[in-house]
């Protein structure tokens, strides 16, 4: 049944739930916006790229930050001052 429904293989008994969208996917556009969802996926997805983040060049980390923050604003530089680790 669920993998009818998420149409991909499907384990159970794991040490821990993981959802794993191909990179194709993630390129995608959203058909729908279901704030739910996002409500739900977000904090996960902001813990790992913040994760990402700082095993990366102080450089890389700026640039990073800077496109997390261009969608749907104007960055402030004391804005990706407090975004770098």
């Amino acid at each position: 049944m669920y993998e009818q429904h998420f149409q991909c293989p499907v384990k159970f008994g794991a040490r821990q739930n993981v959802l794993v969208f191909d990179k194709a996917d993630v390129e995608r556009r959203f058909v729908t916006h279901n704030p739910d969802l996002l409500a739900i996926v977000a904090p996960q997805l902001e813990a790992e790229l913040t994760q990402k983040l700082a095993e990366k060049s102080l450089g890389e980390q700026v640039k990073g930050i800077l496109k997390r923050l261009l969608a749907g604003q104007r960055p402030e530089l004391e804005t990706v001052a407090e975004n770098c680790e």
